[in-house]
């Protein structure tokens, strides 16, 4: 790896870079630790200041695009979201409409509370979710850990408009609307840092 250590300012350029220096060498302590030339692996850069040091193609030679994260992470966020609409589905499929009811004990939940729960978690936390708190007040939360689905076609009709609600919310988002400031429970957060923070929540519910 090489790595120039400087304050702070910390960002990360991709592998295979041919980079030509122009740091102001007495402006910077830089100290290059373990550089396989056949295999970079990643070069991390510590800026003292960003007037001193600015990344740019006049400061940095750089022959191969670097890698834009933000332009990743949608796509890559949208295919782990259809994963787990896949593995629910899956699971649902496979079980007898009496089945979908059944619970452990009084204290766990069954597919269909489960189902119940994330459609309307879902609705609340997507709809207008870039201008309104992610916690409508519509919602009626512990109403979606009481009773039951008439049948499998209603349970599927809720898990899809719940996960149609969050596609729709989702798909259309730009990088720069990524960093944007939005509330859920009156709790600021980006919308990168919501997205996740939904993912892993479905995602421990579906299993």
């Amino acid at each position: 790896m090489l790595s120039l250590k400087c304050n702070y300012h910390k960002i990360a350029i991709t592998p295979d870079l041919n980079m030509q220096s122009k740091c102001n060498e007495t402006a910077f302590n830089s100290r290059f630790t373990n550089y396989n030339t056949a295999n970079p692996k990643l070069i991390l850069v510590s800026l003292y200041t960003e007037a001193d040091f600015n990344i740019q193609h006049s400061t940095f030679n750089i022959q191969h695009s670097t890698f834009n994260m933000s332009s990743s992470f949608l796509p890559g966020i949208i295919k782990q979201f259809e994963f787990y609409k896949l593995l629910g589905e899956k699971t649902i499929n496979q079980l007898p409409p009496e089945k979908l009811n059944w619970q452990y004990n009084e204290e766990s939940n069954s597919i269909a509370i489960i189902v119940k729960h994330l459609w309307g978690n879902m609705l609340s936390r997507w709809t207008d979710f870039l201008h309104s708190d992610g916690e409508k007040e519509w919602r009626d939360r512990d109403a979606e850990f009481e009773g039951s689905f008439a049948s499998r076609d209603e349970l599927m009709q809720k898990w899809n408009e719940g996960w149609q609600c969050l596609f729709n919310a989702i798909t259309p988002l730009t990088d720069a609307e990524l960093e944007r400031e939005i509330f859920i429970r009156n709790m600021g957060q980006t919308v990168t840092e919501a997205i996740n923070r939904q993912l892993a929540h479905y995602a421990y519910h579906v299993g």
